[in-house]
């Protein structure tokens, strides 16, 4: 009985063990998950907190980026409105600078303007000059504009038309410049004066030559510019092409002679060659007979024609004419249409230098390089 009992009591004790030895295993198993776990949950957090910090990185790296940039756009921004201002400025000193040269050389053409109509209108005597052309071509035009530009001393001239403009085929005309000797007190040019003894030149139109002969324009031309026929006496019986030249009587009158010619040619029309041609047949006449009339060119409508168109009809001049270019003339006539628009009244120092270099040049038969020169950089 003693053994049986403490069989039994060493079989409980050993069930004890057992037991205590199991729990101890399942604590240290629960143990180690819960150690497991919270590293886990250690290494997750620490996974968190690298990415916030590496997005947080990321962040300020953006951040940085922007402001960079926005500074940079900034310092461009800057930089462009600098440059604005100073090609503004540029540009206005530029303005001003070519302001003041403009004014300058407008000033310095209004005093040679000034001395050029002096210089003309104390060498004025009377000259007549020829005017041949195709009609509608700008003859009775340049005539108004001769006249109206040297009576511009006086400011409050009105333009006058004393050539009827676009008449076509007429009567030869004589046509002397109308014109106010003096202007009114404070006038651009109240000091300038026709002297005494002295006479405005005057301009013989010399209508309907389109439809003349090349050989009887050529004998008409050469008799009346060197004054060995009468221009107002049955010169409409001697333009018939029946008419026999060669019988009139040659000796010349000083009286009647001209003093140059003035052939005009529009720019805006087709050169008139023939008619260019029988002018130019004449002028060696003129050399032969040693009369001293000299041929000059005046090409109108530059203002309206092409710069093409007007080189061209240069060229055509120089060639058919056979004249040095110093003697063809670039100048925009005045026309009805800039009657109506009160153009007339409105300072035109270009033309007006324009016409009387022409005019000058044509009543001295001298040149004015330095002057013509001066025209150009205006």
């Amino acid at each position: 009985m003693g053994q049986d009992a403490s069989r039994v009591k060493e079989l409980e004790i050993e069930k004890i063990k057992q037991e205590t030895k199991l729990e101890n295993e399942k604590r240290m198993r629960e143990e180690a998950q819960r150690k497991e776990e919270a590293e886990k949950r250690m290494r997750e957090e620490a996974q968190r907190k690298e990415e916030a910090e590496k997005k947080e990185e990321e962040r300020r790296r953006e951040e940085s980026r922007l402001k960079e940039e926005a500074r940079r756009q900034e310092e461009e921004k800057r930089k462009e409105e600098s440059s604005l201002r100073e090609e503004a400025n540029r540009q206005e000193k530029e303005k001003r600078q070519e302001e003041k040269c403009k004014k300058e050389a407008r000033l310095k053409l209004q005093t040679e303007i000034k001395e050029l109509r002096k210089e003309l209108l104390s060498s004025v005597q009377g000259q007549k000059i020829l005017l041949i052309g195709g009609d509608g071509h700008g003859k009775s035009s340049l005539i108004n504009t001769f006249n109206h530009v040297v009576r511009l001393q006086n400011p409050q001239a009105k333009f006058q038309e004393i050539a009827k403009m676009g008449a076509g085929y007429g009567d030869t005309k004589t046509f002397t410049f109308r014109y106010y000797h003096k202007g009114p007190p404070g006038s651009l040019f109240d000091d300038v004066v026709i002297p005494d003894g002295k006479e405005l030149p005057h301009f013989q139109d010399l209508c309907g030559m389109s439809e003349a002969s090349q050989v009887h324009a050529v004998k008409l031309i050469f008799l009346l510019a060197t004054g060995k026929i009468d221009d107002h006496k049955d010169l409409r019986t001697h333009m018939d092409p029946k008419s026999d030249l060669d019988k009139i009587d040659r000796q010349a009158r000083n009286d009647r002679r001209c003093w140059s010619v003035l052939f005009v040619a529009s720019a805006m029309h087709e050169f008139p060659t023939r008619l260019a041609d029988a002018v130019r047949e004449a002028s060696e006449q003129f050399q032969a007979d040693k009369s001293g009339v000299k041929v000059f060119c005046v090409l109108t409508n530059v203002d309206r024609a092409t710069s093409d168109s007007v080189d061209e009809a240069f060229e055509a001049a120089a060639h058919s004419l056979n004249i040095f270019e110093l003697r063809i003339f670039k100048i925009s006539n005045y026309t009805p249409a800039d009657v109506r628009r009160n153009l007339t009244t409105v300072p035109n120092l270009e033309r007006e230098a324009a016409v009387l270099h022409a005019l000058y040049t044509m009543v001295q038969n001298s040149y004015l390089p330095a002057f013509s020169n001066e025209l150009n950089e205006i």
